[in-house]
């Protein structure tokens, strides 16, 4: 391997890796949200897809976070999504070095009958601003935790989470018919 693909390897894997560490604190949010344990919390955290995950987050956020945060919220969120955005493109766009210490994507889609070819080029200040935002984005998920909390009935029920939990644990495989 060449050292500029190396290079370009090493930026997308800290994407990547940036990436994991905020759907960790993410995963930390449901099992605190959940008040799972130990094995019911490895398995749901990685039983739910990404924006199942943020959107059961985003629920509890927007219901129980102080009124002062509910605008910090929806910026939070749509940063979360945006973020996403780039970790789609890292894991499944092709790329190859590109001068001046960049990174070239490679991304053709179809949508509606029609191609699309999208290739986008990262700069070596992309990269950097978005591991920044990755971490002050997770940083910021930490700092919301303590205030998501959800009442749970003495039959384990939770009213505002029940109908969304449910189903969503019921297509990923995971639960039985306890409800």
């Amino acid at each position: 391997m060449s050292a500029d693909l190396d290079a370009a390897c090493t930026k997308v894997g800290r994407y990547l890796y940036e990436f994991a560490l905020l759907e960790r604190e993410i995963n930390a949010s449901i099992v605190q949200i959940l008040d799972l344990k130990s094995d019911a919390a490895d398995v749901v955290s990685h039983s739910l897809d990404f924006f199942k995950k943020v959107n059961l987050l985003k629920i509890v956020a927007n219901e129980t976070a102080p009124k002062e945060d509910v605008d910090g919220l929806q910026d939070l969120f749509n940063d979360i999504a945006k973020l996403n955005e780039g970790r789609i493109l890292m894991a499944h766009g092709a790329f190859e070095p590109a001068p001046n210490d960049a990174v070239q994507f490679r991304v053709t889609s179809a949508r509606g009958g029609a191609v699309k070819v999208r290739d986008p080029l990262w700069d070596k200040k992309q990269f950097e601003d978005a591991y920044a935002k990755l971490q002050r984005t997770r940083e910021s998920v930490k700092r919301v935790r303590p205030s998501l909390t959800v009442t749970i009935s003495l039959e384990g029920k939770s009213e505002l989470l029940s109908a969304y939990t449910y189903g969503s644990l019921m297509s990923a495989g995971v639960g039985g018919s306890y409800y």
